[in-house]
């Protein structure tokens, strides 16, 4: 009898197969698929995702990428239903109140495009204190 039995894998009664969860496929691809340096789609940011090409989710190597998450979310047209819902994230550009440019803000409430324009159109930042 061998002092070492292998219950790893197929080899486990709990092993599930193509029947496993999502978050237990996830982890099985994670532990067999290499991560490449660059999005296998754009091959221009890092990849953060881990996507599968189906919708199946089977233990198949083949049918997943891994992805920047522009790709992974243009891919399952999130991306496009998040701008037809109005509930995207993504703030739209503006027009700077103190010089008129069109400009993308970083915050929901920024009017100005740039510090320097904020100072030159009446910021109170940075000021000096008069005693």
């Amino acid at each position: 009898m061998p002092w070492h039995v292998d219950n790893s894998g197929e080899n486990n009664p709990s092993f599930k197969g193509d029947k496993a969860g999502y978050g237990a496929i996830h982890a099985w691809v994670r532990r067999r698929k290499i991560k490449p340096e660059l999005c296998e789609k754009c091959k221009i940011e890092p990849p953060r995702d881990l996507a599968n090409k189906s919708g199946k989710y089977l233990r198949d190597l083949y049918d997943w990428e891994y992805l920047c998450r522009r790709c992974h979310m243009n891919s399952d047209d999130r991306n496009e239903q998040l701008r037809q819902s109005g509930k995207s994230r993504k703030i739209p550009s503006r027009i700077c109140i103190g010089c008129g440019i069109e400009y993308h803000p970083m915050t929901r409430s920024s009017q100005y495009h740039n510090r320097d324009c904020y100072m030159q159109h009446g910021g109170s930042h940075h000021k000096e204190i008069r005693a």
